[in-house]
Formats: C-alpha cells, structure tokens, sequence
C-alpha cells in the first residue's frame, strides 16, 4: 500500500509540473503579443480583462493536472491507449493555439487549432468518462472555456479582417 502510495503521489507531482510546463509554453508565446498586436486589435465589448487570463488558465490547468492525473494513476497506456493519445494531442494544441493565434497573430489560425483543441478535448472526456467519470468532469470548465475562446477567437477575426 505504501509503494502504490508513493506512486500516486509520485505521479500527481509529475502531472502538476508537466502542465505547468505547458501552461508556461502557451505564456511564453502569448505574451511578445500582447503589446502591441493583440492590445490593436478590434475585439467585441464583452472581451475579458487581460488581468482575467493569467487567473483563468492556471486553474484550469490545475484541473486539467488532476483529471490527467486520476487516469495515470489507475489505467495503463497499453490498454486505453485512446485516454492518452486524445489527452496529449489536446494539451498540444493548447500550446499551438497560443502559437498560431499570438505568436503568429492570425485570428484565422487560431480558429482552425481551437476547432481541432475542442474536437480532441471532447474525445478526452468521451473516453475517460468510460474510465473515471469524476475525471472528466474535471475537464468541463476547461471545455466550457475553449468554447468562450472559440467564440472570442471567430468574433476577433471577424472584427479584424
């Protein structure tokens, strides 16, 4: 009991320092952007606060961390090989969003990666729900999000093109 103790917890800190690492990659190459580019851009009134962002996605992520977490910890990769490679695929195009729509700043982009982000992120709760269903609902905020973000992202291209 011990030893499968100390691998949860052992687990739980490398899914917390994994997605740190990506919420900080998606920082990274959102933040040259913001000054000028992002702050010139034509955006609908009911836009969020900057200040809002930087609280939003840690929780998220923090969320995100758990839910991938109650998964390692219980089910192989060899037998729910889906649960992973949907969950993996999701969290880079988490990143790549950042990259196409502020590092690159092409609203359209953005569009396109977010479609494909919600696509996957909607596969990765399909099947842990089979797996563990409080894990999945750990991911609805992140999901309810994205599509406030899809809708945002679409509104932005569209004021600006």
């Amino acid at each position: 009991m011990a030893q499968s103790m100390n691998q949860s917890i052992k687990k739980l800190f490398i899914s917390l320092g994994l997605h740190t690492v990506f919420l900080f990659m998606g920082s990274i190459l959102t933040k040259p952007s913001l000054t000028p580019w992002y702050e010139s851009l034509n955006k609908p009134s009911w836009t969020p606060p900057n200040a809002a962002f930087p609280i939003v996605w840690p929780i998220l992520f923090l969320m995100m961390a758990i839910s991938f977490w109650m998964i390692w910890k219980e089910f192989e990769f060899k037998k729910n090989q889906n649960a992973y490679v949907f969950y993996g695929l999701q969290l880079a195009l988490n990143v790549m969003w950042s990259y196409s729509f502020f590092f690159m700043q092409n609203p359209l982009y953005g569009m396109i990666n977010i479609a494909l982000l919600i696509t996957f992120v909607l596969l990765t709760i399909q099947t842990f729900m089979k797996l563990k269903p409080t894990a999945a609902y750990l991911l609805f905020p992140y999901l309810f999000w994205l599509f406030f973000a899809a809708f945002l992202n679409r509104s932005i291209w569209l004021l600006n093109s």
